[in-house]
């Protein structure tokens, strides 16, 4: 859905920033804009500088968020627990 709305190789802001890490001395870590580059989906760290990165443990984690925050769609997640 995301490439064939915003094709390859475009940068989507994400519109509330993501917080992806935190230290007392640099601050807050965002992802602010995602892309896809034909491979796979890359993400913009924006710290005191800006770089995208392709990092899959940072994408999996905040990948949905991102995604579903760019398209303008609505995720929920139910957990059910079961007892065999």
């Amino acid at each position: 859905m995301f490439i064939e709305r915003f094709g390859v190789g475009t940068e989507v802001d994400v519109n509330e920033r993501i917080e992806i890490g935190y230290s007392w001395d640099v601050g807050g870590t965002c992802l602010t804009k995602i892309r896809y580059n034909g491979e796979k989906f890359e993400y913009y760290k924006e710290c005191w500088s800006g770089v995208w990165e392709d990092k899959q443990s940072v994408f999996n984690k905040y990948g949905i968020r991102a995604l579903s925050d760019c398209l303008g769609v609505k995720v929920r997640t139910r957990t059910d627990y079961f007892i065999d």
